[in-house]
């Protein structure tokens, strides 16, 4: 079969899958992580994509469950009520909009002290997640970005765990997962079934996976193929293993820029920490050829919204002033952000600064606001709009 890329780097390549390889991610899948035939599932993604082929199609034909599909959008929540889905795979902007929607409307604060007492807190648990569509989910997975430890924490505390899991295209999305029982915040989990990884001394992640793909249609095997003479794929990302096996990936090596004073910041660590608050929807680190980098923020849809008020922009703007000083007392000087751009459209699929798969289109996001974004340097506040 041929599924093609999501072309975050570059033009989308077919990327060619034997049924082997499929069967064989469907049977690893089933050791780590226990599928049965009565298990429901929802389908949201597009069918085309690597995870959608990998997570819910390739396992409901080799396990027989039943697979439901959601008609739009607007009618996610009725259709993940209808569904009540057992299994659920969803890209971190997904869980990250679940967080939003309960923190909007239920503050941080108020959650804490309910959640806190034991006479309530297993009815308000099983309430929010009933609200989420969420309340028959034995098996939560997370896959194609990374998600934010808060919020994985934060359904932990609701007693749902999300499970992460790191893959590519080229090899079937079949190379790392969390183990139920065995999630660390910040990591991929460790390598599964028949799956070695290791590190390249530039810091790159080499994966040799049962999975790995034929090569790239019609493009010569030798001169194009990322995978080595000894069977690695050099994935382009950065990444660390600890002393237990668990992998965390710190950026893509491509992603690297270097600031105008000559140092390198990797942006990636950096999203992750402002995607840990509610008010962010989407966040963009730059700074090529710039003094300091800087960040484009795209606000949460009910903030975007009541941003429109004077006294509530006031209050946003506070929180992101606060928001800086907390990233930045734990970066090193060259990564200080200088300042926050807060753009005014929405990064979405539709005018592609989003993948199909909801993550960013980063060299398009960075041309986009390249001339602005001088000129909101030069202003020299911490907070812009655009």
């Amino acid at each position: 079969t041929l599924i093609y890329t999501s072309g975050t780097t570059g033009p989308p390549k077919g990327v060619m899958i034997s049924f082997g390889a499929m069967l064989r991610a469907a049977n690893g899948m089933g050791r780590m992580i226990e599928l049965r035939h009565e298990d429901r599932m929802l389908s949201y993604l597009p069918l085309a994509h690597t995870a959608e082929r990998a997570v819910l199609e390739s396992n409901a034909l080799r396990f027989g469950f039943r697979l439901y599909f959601n008609d739009c959008l607007a009618s996610f929540s009725t259709d993940m009520r209808r569904a009540k889905p057992t299994l659920f795979f969803a890209v971190p902007r997904i869980w990250s909009r679940f967080y939003q929607d309960v923190h909007r409307k239920v503050s941080p604060s108020r959650q804490r002290v309910v959640l806190n007492l034991p006479a309530v807190s297993g009815a308000v648990k099983k309430r929010l997640l009933r609200e989420l569509g969420l309340e028959h989910v034995r098996v939560a997975l997370s896959g194609a970005a990374a998600l934010s430890p808060a919020v994985m924490n934060w359904f932990k505390r609701l007693e749902l765990e999300v499970l992460e899991g790191y893959g590519m295209t080229e090899n079937f999305a079949y190379s790392h997962f969390s183990r139920p029982g065995d999630v660390r915040g910040g990591s991929v989990g460790t390598s599964a079934p028949g799956v070695i990884c290791k590190i390249a001394a530039d810091g790159e992640v080499l994966v040799n996976s049962p999975c790995n793909m034929m090569g790239y249609h019609k493009q010569d095997a030798q001169a194009n193929s990322p995978i080595d003479a000894e069977g690695f794929l050099h994935t382009g990302d950065r990444g660390e293993i600890d002393q237990h096996g668990h992998l965390r990936i710190t950026g893509r090596i491509r992603d690297l820029f270097k600031t105008s004073k000559g140092k390198y910041v990797a942006p990636a660590p950096i999203e992750e920490r402002l995607l840990d608050s509610p008010l962010i929807e989407s966040a963009c680190v730059c700074g090529q050829d710039f003094s300091q980098p800087y960040a484009l923020l795209v606000l949460e849809a009910g903030q975007r919204r009541d941003a429109a008020r004077e006294d509530v922009r006031r209050r946003i703007e506070a929180q992101l002033h606060d928001l800086m000083d907390q990233i930045n007392a734990r970066l090193e000087p060259h990564e200080f952000l200088s300042f926050f751009a807060v753009v005014d459209e929405p990064w979405r699929v539709e005018n592609e600064m989003l993948t199909p798969t909801l993550k960013i289109r980063r060299e398009r996001i960075e041309s986009h606001y390249l001339s602005p974004a001088r000129r909101w340097e030069a202003l020299g506040r911490d907070v812009v709009w655009e």
